[in-house]
């Protein structure tokens, strides 16, 4: 069984908590040293942790539906802040937007 990390920021059943600060801590740290690659497993370890999904290492559709708004966008404008608006999810959904429009 893996270490879960950030799971005690996390009430068993409240995703959202006032803690959020600190879980990104670290992101934050790597991000403002601009080391995009460490990053970007940040972020991937925040979001398995938040979806409870550590121990399979992926998210599934229903999960990325069910991801809470707050930790969305707060992982977004952290991307966004620091590599000047060129990484973040929303740019993700842009990318895919306009992808979509060729077709």
């Amino acid at each position: 069984m893996k270490t879960k990390i950030y799971q005690k920021h996390f009430k068993a059943n409240d995703r959202h908590t006032t803690n959020m600060p600190q879980v990104f801590s670290k992101l934050n740290s790597l991000l403002q040293a601009q080391n995009f690659k460490e990053a970007d497993r940040e972020t991937r370890k925040i979001m398995l942790a938040i979806a409870k999904r550590e121990e399979e290492g992926w998210l599934r559709i229903e999960d990325a539906e069910k991801f809470p708004c707050k930790e969305l966008r707060s992982i977004d404008q952290l991307w966004l802040k620091y590599s000047g608006g060129k990484f973040g999810i929303s740019v993700q959904q842009q990318i895919y937007q306009r992808t979509l429009n060729m077709t």
